[in-house]
């Protein structure tokens, strides 16, 4: 689930990249040998003995280079119009990272505490509702960020992946698994947790300065 989150954000980026690079090249070099060609032209050709009937024909050739150069206006355009939509979309979701990383964190400690310290079952009720409060995202939530970054948004994807899982372990625990029947399973069990939910913490830092930056980019534009 994990990987194919990530890899489906990563590959849709890439395909678009690619294409808009390919495009502006296609069209740099087709503006590149057409001024060549009318620098050729102006350079060594005789005009006074020119056909006025093949003034169209030059005429068009202007025109082409016009059109491909419009084009690529209209595609970098759209794709301006892409980053700010993802740039709202980013912003409008920085809190919700942030009051899901505000609970990662209220969990990482009494985790901590319980690898130290066997609490029972009621650390473990504290832990589910702090995760619980947490308004988890789907791949839905997260496509219009895509064109910020793929990378970030597929940890985001990675990140939600892991609180879920967060949630069901911790449960099997309140509900009474029979693995974890001794305080040193348990205490292990805290352990484990604990860096997980770390590393889902520094991916949901990363995911809210990539929130922040939109934020900041909108604000300097407005301005």
């Amino acid at each position: 689930m994990i990987r194919s989150a990530t890899s489906h954000f990563t590959t849709d980026m890439e395909q678009k990249l690619w294409k808009l690079i390919g495009f502006g090249a296609l069209v740099l070099i087709l503006i590149i040998c057409t001024l060549v060609v009318i620098h050729w032209a102006v350079s060594f050709f005789d005009w006074a003995a020119l056909d006025k009937g093949d003034l169209p024909t030059w005429v068009g050739a202007t025109g082409t280079v016009g059109t491909l150069a419009g084009t690529l206006w209209i595609v970098n355009a759209a794709y301006r119009k892409e980053v700010t939509q993802a740039r709202l979309h980013a912003a409008g979701f920085m809190l919700r990272l942030v009051n899901a990383r505000g609970a990662i964190e209220r969990v990482c400690r009494s985790l901590h505490i319980d690898a130290q310290k066997d609490r029972g079952e009621a650390s473990i009720t504290i832990c589910v509702f702090d995760l619980d409060k947490i308004k988890l995202w789907t791949a839905t939530d997260l496509m219009p960020m895509a064109p910020l970054s793929s990378r970030k948004v597929g940890q985001l994807a990675e990140a939600g992946d892991q609180i879920a899982t967060a949630i069901r372990a911790l449960e099997m625990v309140r509900e009474g698994d029979d693995s974890l029947d001794t305080p040193e399973k348990r205490k292990e069990f805290a352990i484990r947790l604990h860096f997980l939910l770390s590393g889902t913490s520094r991916l949901l830092e990363d995911g809210i300065d990539l929130c922040d930056h939109a934020r900041r980019a909108l604000h300097m534009n407005s301005g």
